[in-house]
């Protein structure tokens, strides 16, 4: 069984996230579904998942991107000033 920090490779696939095997041989297949589903909630497996591959990831909107790239545009000039303003100050000071 794979534990939450751990990642069982198989050759030629994917890494295994989560594994949930049979506790007896003739358990039923509903009880490992509903054990799988569990432990993927408490690992929280579908933030990561849905963060990974949401279409929003790789999508945004050109008005989003332009308020965007107006946003870091007016964050580095404001921290420029303030560096400005500081190198001035030390200036005065001496």
């Amino acid at each position: 069984m794979a534990f939450e920090n751990e990642q069982r490779v198989v050759p030629n696939r994917h890494p295994i996230h989560l594994e949930v095997r049979a506790k007896y041989s003739d358990e039923n297949p509903e009880a490992l579904i509903k054990r799988f589903l569990r432990k993927y909630k408490n690992q929280k497996l579908n933030k990561v998942f849905r963060e990974k591959c949401s279409y929003s990831a790789f999508y945004e909107k050109p008005s989003d991107k332009k308020r965007r790239k107006h946003r870091e545009a007016r964050y580095k000039y404001l921290q420029q000033v303030e560096k400005d303003r500081q190198t001035e100050e030390k200036d005065e000071v001496r």
